[in-house]
């Protein structure tokens, strides 16, 4: 049950660790069936005590199949940095089905320092990373048919588990000498219902809390007029879905001429025991598209190729959604400053 270390290789300072925080908040953002589970009454999962690491790992496999079925989530990020404790970080609300959602970061005094604010088809940043910067830009038409991004629970399968009372703990070391403490509690439906992370590297600790609640009413951030938020330059390039499936259009980042072939993969429609390639042209001669895509105009058209998937497993698996890449685009020791 070998999975993907990406993440977990790379942290090798306390400041990088850090990083897990803003991952796992991701977790929740999915789209399929309707879910009835709040979890307001704060009726949680009870594991047996006897279970062992890899009963647990059998678990998370199905923890991360029911996290695809959510359709609402709100979540909330707390933490503790230096002298500030239960600092509220960050705060997430997602509906697939209004097709709107909103992620807010806060500074170290509470005010707002940063926010992605999405609705149908446009979408609406706010930042003060590096001065006062607002835009707005096009989002693509199949931007709400993107899976849960569930790169957290890969991870999770890389970290020794037990049971403590009602939660599982799990733990790592990582290069450098920095260490990890994951602990999770599940709600009765087997979803997420909190993740503590306590990261260590030397002398330095930081410990993080986030919460879920499977449901959510995203609004527009007050204090701020759309009308400040001028429409980005962009390009679009048509994806051809193939299995008579349609084609979408995507469009480059703000004012720049790229688009991430994960982000289009990501929205690719649910195709049973096949997973998608991307290709340049019709006949799906030479290599999958593997990297960025440059485009200058919006004339390109890309196409998808549906292969068979050899590991059954490995179909929800889904590709990183764009939600999670703006949580890891910067650290959380620098989103507080």
């Amino acid at each position: 049950m070998k999975k993907k270390l990406h993440f977990y290789r790379s942290m090798t300072a306390f400041t990088t660790v850090t990083l897990a925080l803003a991952t796992a908040l991701a977790v929740g953002f999915s789209a399929c069936d309707k879910d009835d589970d709040s979890n307001d009454s704060g009726d949680l999962y009870s594991p047996s005590q006897s279970m062992t690491n890899e009963e647990i790992l059998t678990l998370f496999e199905e923890v991360s199949a029911n996290m695809a079925t959510v359709r609402q989530v709100t979540g909330e990020v707390r933490g503790t940095q230096g002298e500030i404790k239960d600092r509220l970080v960050m705060t997430a609300q997602i509906d697939f089905d209004a097709k709107k959602e909103v992620m807010v970061d806060y500074s170290l005094n509470g005010a707002i320092s940063g926010f992605n604010y999405t609705e149908n088809d446009k979408a609406y940043s706010y930042s003060t990373y590096e001065g006062v910067q607002k835009s707005s830009y096009k989002v693509s038409d199949a931007y709400w048919n993107r899976s849960a991004d569930i790169s957290d629970m890969e991870e999770m399968f890389d970290l020794k588990w037990n049971v403590e009372n009602n939660t599982f703990v799990g733990s790592s070391t990582m290069a450098g000498g920095a260490t990890m403490k994951m602990t999770v509690t599940l709600t009765s439906s087997k979803r997420i219902a909190s993740i503590r992370i306590e990261a260590t590297y030397g002398n330095e600790s930081q410990v993080q809390v986030l919460k879920y609640i499977y449901s959510a009413n995203p609004t527009w951030p007050s204090g701020f007029a759309q009308s400040d938020f001028p429409l980005a330059q962009q390009y679009s390039v048509k994806v051809a879905w193939g299995e008579e499936l349609g084609e979408s259009t995507f469009y480059t980042e703000p004012n720049r001429t790229s688009i991430s072939f994960n982000d289009i993969l990501a929205c690719a429609p649910k195709v049973s025991g096949k997973s998608p390639s991307l290709y340049s042209n019709s006949s799906f001669t030479g290599s999958p598209i593997t990297s960025s895509i440059t485009v200058a105009d919006n004339s390109r058209v890309l196409y998808v190729k549906w292969e068979a998937i050899s590991n059954a497993k490995s179909a929800s698996r889904p590709a990183a959604t764009s939600l999670l890449k703006r949580a890891r685009a910067k650290s959380l020791p620098e989103r507080a400053q």
